[in-house]
């Protein structure tokens, strides 16, 4: 319950700055049990970086141990008073300075959360490529631990721009991104439930890219269990997320062979805004999993792209469900209301499945709307 600000410097070689920061070197005992909750972290002026830094705000880094249990929870980062308030946090100059206010590298075999915590009012402009900005990045190194990321909101369904990222060619920001920049995170399963992500802007007219969950590749995340990613909120009304530049967007990304259960989501009002894109814009993409896999009663609407892309497969340009992985069920979906609007042969799908599929039955699709007749 503290509030934690103006942590900013600059220094050459790169490093990283912390609001709090924890790992064996610096004191922490290895078979504690953490609680980090209730505090703010926020900057009272624009930082501007010139070098290569990563801008951590909680950082803990216990691959090492064995027992810790972390608990992150009910934490506010942005604005420029506590509690996410004032103007947006602003963070922006030349350097390729990465954005991950949350990096969990948990090595217990305990319960470990990241839950009820809140980031948002937040403008991020930077020259990196990296592909692993992640507002939260949990990244396990416990093989027979299961992770629980719960009731987050990154971003706000009731402001637009909640949260704005501008990256260098390439850049990809993830509202949660799971999976290892080293090698070795293992876990049991990362369950990913009640989570908002929403009010989230690409600004860049470059190649930008979006992930609201992204699970990573074996290479990157060895996981032994299904994963439940159910009842989380992507997208709103007012909180939409658009993409302005030539990049794609996917609200669910799920590119691990362990499998999950992807339930009961909602995902609404998402956008690519620029007519030179050829990126994809993918509700929910599916391309690893197990006989175990299911994609049952998610809300997909409002999805409104004006990309080229002109893919009449995969990675079209407006893809509701896509699966290129084994499943055992694609049911209950409802899809709603996309809208293709650039003048372009181009393909709007509302499933594509490219392999087998136990059981796909009762999906509702309607009010697909293109405004070119050419468009499929």
């Amino acid at each position: 319950n503290y509030n934690i600000f103006n942590n900013y410097s600059d220094p050459t070689g790169g490093t990283s700055n912390y609001g709090i920061f924890m790992a064996g070197g610096n004191g922490m005992s290895a078979n504690a049990s953490w609680t980090i909750s209730g505090n703010s972290f926020y900057q009272t002026a624009t930082r501007t970086y010139t070098n290569a830094v990563a801008g951590n705000f909680i950082s803990a880094i216990g691959g090492a141990f064995t027992s810790n249990a972390y608990n992150f929870t009910g934490n506010f980062i942005g604005g420029t008073q506590a509690g996410c308030g004032g103007t947006a946090m602003t963070i922006n100059g030349s350097g390729a300075h990465n954005f991950m206010p949350i990096q969990a590298l948990f090595g217990g075999v305990d319960n470990n959360s990241v839950s009820n915590n809140t980031i948002q009012n937040i403008a991020v402009t930077t020259a990196s490529t990296n592909t692993n900005n992640a507002a939260i990045a949990v990244m396990p190194f416990r093989a027979g631990a299961t992770y629980t990321v719960s009731n987050n909101t990154i971003g706000s369904t009731s402001a637009a721009g909640s949260i704005s990222f501008s990256g260098g060619a390439g850049a990809t920001l993830s509202g949660f991104m799971y999976g290892s920049v080293f090698a070795g995170a293992t876990a049991t399963a990362i369950n990913t439930t009640g989570n908002i992500i929403a009010g989230i802007s690409l600004p860049s007219v470059i190649s930008n890219n979006f992930n609201g969950i992204f699970y990573n590749t074996n290479t990157n995340l060895a996981l032994s269990a299904v994963s439940n990613v159910s009842n989380n909120t992507i997208g709103a009304g007012v909180g939409s997320i658009i993409a302005s530049g030539t990049g794609s967007i996917n609200g669910i990304n799920f590119a691990h062979s362990a499998g999950a259960t992807i339930n009961n989501n909602t995902l609404t009002t998402l956008n690519i805004n620029n007519s030179s894109s050829s990126g994809a814009l993918l509700g929910i993409n599916v391309s690893a999993g197990t006989v175990a896999n299911t994609i049952n009663g998610n809300t997909l609407s409002n999805f409104n792209s004006n990309s080229t892309n002109t893919s009449e497969t995969t990675d079209a340009a407006i893809t509701a469900i896509q699966n290129t992985a084994t499943a055992a069920s694609i049911s209950n979906n409802t899809i709603s209301a996309f809208i293709y609007s650039a003048s372009r042969s181009s393909t709007l799908t509302g499933i594509y499945n490219a392999v087998s599929v136990a059981t796909a039955n009762a999906n509702l699709i309607h009010s697909l709307l293109a405004s070119n007749a050419s468009a499929t």
